[in-house]
């Protein structure tokens, strides 16, 4: 009787521990959550669930393994823009774009008669004077470096695109776009600097663009006049000879008078 009881005491403490064992495991070998589930085997997400083995994102939603965008988002593998689009450069090559006028930051009055060369320099002169002579007080070291000018065959955005490089023997001219290169340096620290500006170039009179003074300028001023010509950009600045910002009938006597005179 008492080894039947002492049997009975084993085979209850027996069940006991198992029960606890099974208690203390968890089921399917699968790995554990935060939230003490399991999900086959696959990787925890930040929101304590699992999506199919990929990684995990901020938003705690995960894509096909994509690559995530700043709104938390995936875009098919596409790399990510501020704006999660891909820049629109389509307007540069419509019509309307095409055809709108440019503007120049900066105009610059050559007289008439100016070779390249020379206006290089004077354009490098005014630029120390005008545009660097803090950086020179501050003991900046001001250096140029390559310099072009480029004549453009009208005042809309396509003529721009199709400009032409002048060589340094060629005259200056009525809308001409000039580009200088430049160096700051200080303590053995130098930097460039971009132009930062759109420089173009006038010269009074020279209303179609040739660095000539003659009467086809005379006669596209009439024309002007009488409004059977439109100017644009520099070439209606070139017209405006007494530059009180109108072309009027001063102006094609001026015009006229210097056409005689030289």
């Amino acid at each position: 009787m008492k080894i039947k009881f002492i049997l009975v005491i084993m085979l209850v403490f027996l069940m006991i521990s198992a029960y606890i064992t099974t208690l203390a495991t968890s089921t399917s070998n699968t790995l554990p959550n935060t939230d003490n589930t399991s999900y086959s085997g696959t990787l925890p997400n930040t929101d304590n669930t699992s999506h199919g083995g990929t990684l995990p994102y901020t938003d705690n939603t995960s894509t096909s393994n994509t690559l995530p965008n700043p709104d938390n988002t995936s875009q098919g593998g596409t790399l990510p823009y501020t704006d999660n689009t891909l820049p629109n450069t389509s307007d540069e090559n419509s019509e309307e774009w095409l055809n709108k006028e440019f503007e120049f930051t900066t105009i610059i009055e050559v007289a008439q008669g100016t070779t390249v060369k020379e206006f290089i320099e004077q354009e490098k002169n005014r630029r120390l004077k005008e545009w660097y002579q803090d950086k020179i007080n501050e003991g900046y070291t001001v250096e140029f470096g390559n310099a072009a000018v480029y004549a453009i065959p009208g005042a809309t955005n396509k003529d721009f695109k199709n400009k032409i490089k002048l060589s340094e023997n060629d005259l200056v001219r009525t809308n001409l776009e000039i580009e200088i290169g430049v160096m700051f340096s200080k303590d053995g620290q130098g930097y460039g600097a971009g132009e930062g500006s759109l420089v173009g170039v006038v010269v009074k009179g020279d209303l179609t663009g040739t660095g000539e003074i003659d009467v086809t300028d005379l006669s596209t001023m009439q024309e002007e006049l009488v409004e059977t010509t439109q100017l644009r950009g520099a070439y209606k600045n070139a017209a405006d000879i007494d530059k009180n910002g109108e072309i009027d009938v001063i102006d094609l006597s001026k015009l006229q008078e210097y056409i005689v005179n030289n």
